[in-house]
């Protein structure tokens, strides 16, 4: 059987079968007025496991053509049925003003039911009928795709979707049927010019356009209207756009800088994206103390994951925070700013020179008396006829003392051996020291001479090789009454005595005989 769905109209049109109930009785009895009863369901088409509300009117028919007095309005009940089956909830409902409703659950399976609806009628109206065609359609199943995937950005693109699921309930659908519209969204915007594109025979709709400006993954969503042969519906795909990224740093911190020195810092320009990223130029925006000094992104294209360097100075010319803004062209379309700051530092105070650490002068020690010369005589006194040979030899040393200190004096005379020969050098060797001096207190600014004893055998020694001036040094060690101590060393000349003569022995005389 066709359906011609322009003449079912869905609201019947008041086309129910009209019955005319004859009253029984006499001729002569009033017939009962004729009625006419409508039924309407709503929403329909009904998608399965919804509920459908029956709106049932009952009208009466003018008598005479429409030329007598108006009836009164019809009362009694009405019964829904679906092939000859009551509807629970439907059964029996009482009209109001000439009208019921009742509510009834669609049904969990796609159909095409013809709902009846009974009039019971009254005493004064006929019993009557009327029907209405529901459509019982499950949710449509959609499926979206995009041609072609990946796609370049603003490249052309079609977003595309099929419908499945169609049921027509056994019904013929005819050659200009309407399948429902779809609605494509992308990444929740609504596509310019794809509001509600048809979806053909075929059940297929289509959408052509450009592809997204922005790189990377996106989302189609396209909305199925719905029909009368399937319900409404929606479903989502992924394509991916192929589009240059440009990736920077956030901020580039040029920390203290003194004022009038300079400090630099590498901006580096990564092609994050997944094709070719063409770089203009870079540049400071706004007037400041920075300035890019290299730029090694100038007119460069970059292909993906290559990176370029610029190069930024900052030169504070005053004490305070400074802000800038760092900006290069590129065909990205990511963020292209990165935000610049630093400090100018004040120049700092020169160093305050430290003194050097001064040693407090040492006072001078015991040293020989002022004027005297640094010759020393050895004297060796007398003693009789055998005085060379038991004599101690001495020689005099004149020491004196600060003029603001007493001292306490010791020391030693020490000979110098390398100005002897060698045989005198080996001779002295074991007798270099050859005077010893101790505890000489002599008074502050005093003079004292003291008589120091040379060696006997150093004496013999030198005379015996006939060595008269001997070299020396003369060592004194002084104790200050402050406690300070002090050494000091002066070279003297020794001077030796020449050595006695051996007197000759009395020749003896022979006696002399003669005779």
């Amino acid at each position: 059987m066709e359906i011609n769905f322009s003449g079912v109209i869905r609201r019947a049109a008041l086309a129910a079968t009209v019955v005319l109930a004859v009253a029984a009785g006499p001729a002569a009895a009033d017939p009962l007025t004729p009625t006419e009863t409508s039924i309407v369901a709503s929403p329909n088409p009904a998608l399965v496991n919804t509920t459908v509300t029956y709106s049932v009117e009952v009208i009466s028919a003018p008598p005479n053509g429409g030329m007598g007095q108006s009836p009164p309005v019809p009362t009694g009940t009405v019964t829904l049925e679906v092939a000859n089956v009551a509807i629970p909830g439907c059964v029996a409902l009482p009209l109001v003003n000439g009208a019921a409703t009742c509510q009834a659950p669609a049904g969990s399976t796609v159909a095409h039911r013809r709902v009846d609806a009974d009039y019971s009628g009254d005493m004064v109206h006929a019993v009557s009928n009327g029907f209405d065609n529901l459509w019982v359609i499950a949710p449509a199943t959609v499926t979206p795709s995009v041609t072609p995937n990946p796609v370049m950005r603003l490249a052309p693109i079609t977003y595309k979707a099929t419908v499945s699921g169609i049921s027509l309930g056994g019904a013929i659908v005819p050659a200009m049927a309407d399948f429902g519209t779809m609605a494509y969204y992308v990444d929740g915007e609504l596509v310019a010019g794809c509001t509600a594109q048809p979806v053909d025979h075929y059940l297929k709709s289509s959408c052509p356009s450009l592809a997204p400006l922005v790189g990377g993954t996106h989302e189609l969503k396209t909305v199925y209207s719905g029909s009368h042969y399937a319900g409404p519906n929606f479903a989502t795909t992924d394509f991916v756009v192929l589009a240059p990224a440009a990736t920077l740093p956030e901020t580039v911190d040029f920390a203290s800088v003194t004022v009038g020195s300079a400090a630099t810092r590498t901006i580096t320009l990564t092609n994050s994206g997944t094709a070719d990223l063409h770089v203009g130029h870079a540049l400071i925006k706004g007037e400041g103390p920075f300035a890019v000094t290299a730029d090694g992104c100038v007119e460069q294209t970059l292909a993906v994951g290559a990176t370029c360097d610029v190069v930024v100075t900052f030169t504070p010319g005053a004490v305070g925070t400074f802000n800038g803004k760092f900006g290069i062209s590129h065909d990205a379309v990511s963020a292209s700013g990165v935000a610049l700051t630093g400090t100018g530092a004040a120049v700092p105070a020169p160093p305050t020179p430290t003194p050097p650490v001064v040693d407090p002068p040492k006072q001078p020690g015991g040293t020989l008396a002022p004027g005297a010369k640094p010759t020393l005589t050895v004297s060796i006194p007398s003693s009789g006829s055998n005085a060379n040979a038991s004599s101690v030899p001495v020689l005099s040393l004149p020491l004196s003392c600060p003029a603001n200190e007493e001292c306490l004096l010791n020391g030693n005379l020490k000979i110098n051996t390398s100005t002897l020969s060698k045989a005198a050098r080996a001779a002295a060797t074991e007798s270099q020291t050859v005077a010893r001096f101790s505890k000489v207190q002599v008074e502050a600014g005093g003079l004292k001479t003291i008589k120091l004893k040379l060696s006997p055998k150093f004496v013999k020694s030198a005379q015996k090789r006939g060595i008269r001036k001997i070299k020396a040094t003369l060592t004194i060690n002084t104790v200050l009454g402050s406690g300070q101590r002090t050494t000091s060393q002066q070279q003297v000349t020794i001077v030796l005595p020449k050595a006695a003569k051996k007197k000759k022995a009395a020749q003896k005389v022979r006696p002399r005989f003669t005779g």
